[in-house]
Formats: C-alpha cells, sequence, structure tokens
C-alpha cells in the first residue's frame, strides 16, 4: 500500500516529508511483523493502514516471524491468534497501547 493510499485510508493527508519520517522513526511498530485480533475502535483496515503507515508489517495469520499480537482486549479475548502468540513467546499489546502510540504520533 503506497502513502496516498494510506492517507486516503486513514482519512487525513500527512503534508510534509519530515513529518512523515517523524511517524516512522522511534516507535514500537516500526520493522516489526504485526498480527492483529479482536474487535478494535477502528475498523480494521484502517488499523493495518496506521501499522503500515508507522513502519510495520501486517500479519493475517501468526508465524514464525511475528513479533507482536495487537489485542482488542486481552482481559475477555482468548482468540486462537492470542493462544498461538502465547504458545509461541510473541509480545502481545492490548488496543490502548496501540491507540496511545497513534495519540502520540498525532494521528488521532
Amino acid at each position: 500500500m503506497n502513502l496516498r493510499a494510506i492517507e486516503h485510508s486513514v482519512g487525513r493527508r500527512i503534508r510534509d516529508s519530515e513529518r512523515k519520517e517523524d511517524l516512522i522513526k522511534d516507535n514500537w511498530i516500526f520493522g516489526k511483523n504485526i498480527c492483529v485480533t479482536g474487535t478494535f475502535i477502528y475498523p480494521r483496515t484502517e488499523v493495518m493502514s496506521y501499522i503500515k503507515l508507522l513502519g510495520g508489517s501486517n500479519h493475517l495469520h501468526i508465524t514464525k516471524s511475528t513479533n507482536i499480537l495487537i489485542v482488542s482486549d486481552s482481559q475477555t479475548s482468548n482468540t486462537s491468534k492470542q493462544t498461538k502468540a502465547k504458545s509461541n513467546d510473541i509480545e502481545i499489546i492490548e488496543e490502548n497501547v496501540f491507540v496511545s502510540l497513534l495519540s502520540t504520533k498525532g494521528l488521532i
């Protein structure tokens, strides 16, 4: 997905190249293979667009190369992806931590 498609998906325009570089620097998503599970406050396509914008790679399934699983709510959610992530020692991040990163980067 190119930047223009990401901008369209997240509903806002990223205006200058310095700002684009700032978005992908110094965040825990950059360079990571990310999988998501559960029902989020944002549409899944938008969540995946934010991941791509922040330098991460989206994975639909948990694989050996998956680094992080973002879950909608680890207290009540016990999806097959979450079970597999736990058994493979993959870092599990809750949605509120992801949303906090988006807020810090000025995306929401």
